[in-house]
Order: C-alpha cells, then sequence, then structure tokens
C-alpha cells in the first residue's frame, strides 16, 4: 500500500500549496527545502485518459487502493512547503500532479515523437513524467524564471531525467529561442493564478503560432479555478481561470489557424499519483491546426 495520509506541518507565514497537507516530507541536506517522495501506481495497460473508470479508489485510512496489474514508480522532489507569491514555483501543486497524470494516460499517443516544452516547470515534476515515459521518442525543454533553473536541474539530475534541456524563460520578458520553431506541444501546470503572468503566458503562445514551422501545435494547461466570493460582484467567481478563457480569444489575432479548444475535467483523467483532487481542477487542450491557403 502507498500511504497517503495527513501529516502535521509547521509553516512560515505565506502562500501554501494544498498538496503539503496530505504529503509526508522529510528535510532536505539544504534546509530551506524538504524533500518528498510522489509515487505513481501505473497500470501495465495504461488507461484512456478519458476512461470512465478513471477514478482513484481508497480505503477508509486514505490509502490507495492497489491493483495487482500495477507497477509503482516513485518520483523524489525537492521542493518547499511555504513562500510568498514570487517564489510558488518553488511549491509542488495539484496543477503538476493532474498534467503528471495526463502525460501517462497518454503515453502511447499523445506525445510520441514530439517536442515539448514546458512553460513555469516549477519542481519539475510533469517534466520528469515526461522523461520518464515519452523521452525514447521525444524531446523535452523545462522552463521557469532564471532563480529556479538550479532546484529544477537538481530534481531533474536526481530522478535519472533523460533527451531533456533546461533553460531560463521569463515568460513577462521572452526572448527568442531557436528552440520555439520546433515545439509540437506547450505545458503549463498551474500557471494560471496571475493576471499579469496569463499575459505572459497569452504573448509567448502567440510568439510560438508565429514562430513555428509546425503545422500543428497543442498548448495543454491543467488549472485550478479557485473560486472566490467577490462583493464587487455578489457572486462566487474564478478570477484567473477565467481571464485567461477570455484572453484565449486573442491567441490568433490574424486568424492564421484553425482553434479547437476542450476542458477535460480532472475525473476524466486516470489518476495515478496519491493528493485529493479538488472538483475544480481541470485540463485544458487547445489543438491548433494551420489554415490552408489556397492560391488563386
Amino acid at each position: 500500500m502507498f500511504c497517503c495520509k495527513r501529516s502535521i506541518m509547521s509553516l512560515d507565514e505565506g502562500i501554501t500549496s494544498e498538496v503539503n497537507a496530505s504529503i509526508i516530507s522529510e528535510i532536505s541536506p539544504d534546509s530551506a527545502y524538504v524533500t518528498t517522495k510522489f509515487i505513481a501506481i501505473i497500470p501495465k495497460k495504461p488507461h484512456s485518459s478519458s476512461s470512465a473508470s478513471s477514478k482513484a479508489v481508497f480505503d477508509d485510512d486514505g490509502d490507495l487502493v492497489r491493483d495487482c496489474n500495477e507497477d509503482e514508480i516513485e518520483f523524489v522532489i525537492k521542493h518547499k512547503l511555504s513562500t510568498d507569491l514570487r517564489g510558488v514555483g518553488y511549491q509542488v501543486w495539484r496543477g503538476a500532479l493532474l498534467m503528471s497524470d495526463y502525460i501517462i494516460a497518454n503515453i502511447g499517443n499523445g506525445f510520441t515523437k514530439k517536442s515539448v516544452l514546458e512553460i513555469g516547470a516549477g519542481t519539475g515534476l510533469a517534466s520528469i513524467a515526461l522523461s520518464h515515459f515519452c523521452s525514447d521518442d521525444s524531446y523535452i525543454y523545462a522552463t521557469d524564471l532564471p532563480e529556479l533553473v538550479d532546484l529544477l536541474k537538481d530534481n531533474l539530475d536526481s530522478n535519472n531525467s533523460k533527451n531533456i534541456e533546461v533553460f531560463p524563460l521569463d515568460l513577462k520578458d521572452t526572448k527568442d529561442n531557436a528552440a520555439f520553431q520546433e515545439i509540437d506541444i506547450v505545458i503549463g501546470a498551474d500557471v494560471i493564478y496571475d493576471n499579469d503572468v496569463t499575459d505572459g503566458v497569452i504573448n509567448f503562445l502567440q510568439m510560438i503560432l508565429h514562430k513555428t514551422t509546425k503545422k500543428s501545435v497543442e498548448f495543454i494547461f491543467t488549472i485550478d479555478k479557485r473560486y472566490i466570493f467577490t462583493i464587487d460582484d455578489m457572486e462566487t467567481v474564478a478570477p484567473s481561470y477565467e481571464y485567461f478563457i477570455a484572453k484565449l480569444t486573442d491567441l490568433d489575432p490574424e486568424e492564421a489557424w484553425n482553434m479547437n479548444r476542450e476542458e477535460i475535467p480532472a475525473e476524466q483523467i486516470h489518476q495515478t499519483f496519491c493528493y485529493e483532487r479538488s472538483p475544480d481542477l481541470c485540463l485544458i487542450l487547445i489543438k491548433s491546426t494551420k489554415k490552408v491557403c489556397l492560391k488563386n
């Protein structure tokens, strides 16, 4: 059995990921960090991401109910338990776990022979999953702010990641890179939480569409909608999610692409990691196909 029981932690004041309430961590040799073992329970025959029976089953003690037809794979992640808003990339968020679930559920089709770029990779969990399950046929770029690159590299190295390149990328100040021309898939796990960052994400995706040599590009985002009640609106809203969805209308100002957007609830994606899923956790899949220009 893999134990996912709640542990008691003393946290400094700041922003704390919901994941931290249900993990057992060890203090890292660098006391600013902890180290957590995230265990993926992998079916020997991977589930379809849209499988109706994809919901994980837990017993009364919170343990994941195992199947004899499963493998167990361990990911060791160094991270922080609490940070300020600027440092949220040092934590592990539910969106990264959902993205990793989606990657594992689509091992055989969605990522085969693709160049994949992760923006806001943070501690690197999703990129590690990509490297572990898809790197024989794919090449991965893991990116985040310059100050997060060392942590990202440490986690990739400690999990024996391969076919992966790390470089700094500030979405608010993006510089051109030759790699952007060859990207097939851009992923972002829980990077939609601040409108300025969202503006940077949209500008970056626009640049990908403008620079790419590909005829099709996919954008995949996991989002925790985080509903709040506001006095101004007198209703419950998910401001960061709603702002992102509204900004997607600006993604293709030249109307050079056919855009197909799908929202997939978390419950429709097979769960391989042990964590509590929010009902507001979802995955946004955007498939972009270049329009054919007919010559006269």
